[in-house]
């Protein structure tokens, strides 16, 4: 399968995940997504749509499943509340759109 097909189909899949299954498997798959974006990028270092797509999701998307690692936290704690519920689903769409946004320079 082509390198920008099988991004474009980890996307799909990372887009079907819910916030209330957590983010283990959300983590691995942003994981899993870097390493092809990397290498997509190596085939051609001179293509802009690859460099920006890579540039997003190397360098701003951390941030962002940063804030959704927090916010997941604050939300397990015993003591929770429905305001860190809330931030939690929040950050999860947030990253989930920017990612998104990232890879639809792909096509």
């Amino acid at each position: 399968m082509p390198l920008t097909r099988e991004i474009l189909h980890l996307n799909t899949a990372i887009q079907q995940m819910t916030p209330a299954k957590g983010i283990a498997s959300l983590e691995k798959a942003f994981s899993q997504l870097q390493e092809l974006l990397d290498r997509l990028r190596q085939t051609n270092e001179h293509n802009p749509r690859y460099l920006l797509a890579w540039n997003l999701v190397t360098y701003y998307a951390p941030s962002d499943l940063k804030t959704l690692q927090e916010s997941f936290a604050n939300s397990q704690r015993v003591e929770f509340s429905a305001q860190a519920i809330e931030t939690y689903e929040m950050a999860f769409t947030h990253f989930m759109e920017q990612l998104d946004l990232a890879i639809s320079l792909l096509v």
